[in-house]
């Protein structure tokens, strides 16, 4: 009788950074002894170090740097980049659902032309669905005050606050969304 041949060990190498787990199932090893991998014992099999390196960048665990880490700032020491005035303004919670509110109007290319569109009477982007769902996005007149209050330092701010400023350079801008969901 046969004994089945006995896989070698893979090499054991101990990489220099933290690697990403892997959750696979095992083969069972008779599947093996056919496979690419019983045969890698007759190929050499030697990684290059720039292999190595390479294969340690795809696949570490740490995340890669990205352009919103600010420069010299100390990673998971509790020191984040500033968003200027988005937390001013706006609670988070509230700015997300805005800013996922807001998506269904893609099709003007800043929130300028959106509420130009609105105060004009354009239907062309716009259905009576939409302006009522823009009736409750409008910002409140705390939120307005806040607004006010920044002279006009729009660097930092996100999609809700951004939509706010639109809206509050618009005179009776409520009245005319209001007055053009009516006429739909």
């Amino acid at each position: 009788k046969k004994t089945p041949k006995q896989l070698p060990a893979p090499p054991h190498r101990r990489s220099s950074k933290a690697m990403q787990k892997v959750h696979v199932s095992t083969i069972k090893e008779e599947k093996l002894r056919n496979s690419l991998w019983a045969l890698s014992s007759q190929i050499d099999a030697e990684i290059s170090q720039k292999e190595v390196e390479e294969l340690e960048s795809l696949f570490s665990a740490s995340p890669r740097p990205s352009a919103k880490t600010a420069i010299g700032s100390k990673r998971g020491k509790g020191v984040r980049p500033a968003k200027q005035s988005s937390a001013m303004i706006i609670e988070s919670k509230r700015a997300n659902n805005l800013a996922i509110s807001l998506a269904q109007y893609r099709a003007f290319s800043n929130f300028d032309d959106l509420v130009t569109a609105v105060v004009s009477l354009d239907e062309s982007n716009l259905n009576a669905e939409k302006l009522c769902n823009m009736q409750s996005l409008l910002p409140t007149t705390s939120e307005l005050n806040q607004l006010k209050q920044l002279n006009g330092q729009v660097d930092g701010l996100g999609r809700a606050e951004l939509f706010f400023l639109a809206v509050a350079k618009m005179k009776l801008f409520k009245e005319k969304l209001f007055s053009f969901c009516y006429l739909l």
